[in-house]
């Protein structure tokens, strides 16, 4: 897929979006990975950090966490991405500004969107 998860106390705003969507994307094969290394693995300490691994990633806080940083991250990556440029252009940079902000109000007040997030959590939870 072409999809990294990365160290995050290293990387830009971007990538972190990046790493999010990728979580996602992969999730499902994450699980399988982790429920497969806690059982068949030879190492006693790599069953154990994988279940626990496990364990949190399959918590139905983490995945709606999950989701609401992938929303909020989609919402400003445009105004991150412009923002990391050598070279902006000031009233650009004022327009995504402020529509990044009127979207990010939307998201604050917008109780619509957090439901959305819980029933796509919920019948996404399934799988889990």
């Amino acid at each position: 897929l072409g999809l990294l998860i990365k160290d995050l106390s290293k990387t830009r705003w971007s990538d972190r979006y990046n790493s999010i969507r990728a979580v996602l994307i992969s999730y499902k094969e994450i699980v399988e990975t982790l429920d497969d290394l806690s059982v068949n693995d030879k190492e006693a300490k790599s069953r154990f950090i994988a279940g626990n691994l496990l364990k949190k990633l399959k918590s139905f806080t983490f995945y709606t966490v999950l989701l609401f940083l992938k929303n909020l991250f989609s919402s400003i990556n445009s105004l991150i991405i412009h923002l990391q440029k050598p070279q902006m252009d000031i009233l650009t940079t004022i327009d995504i500004l402020n529509d990044t902000t009127k979207l990010l109000d939307q998201l604050s007040a917008d109780n619509v969107n957090m439901d959305s997030i819980l029933k796509v959590n919920i019948k996404d939870y399934s799988f889990c």
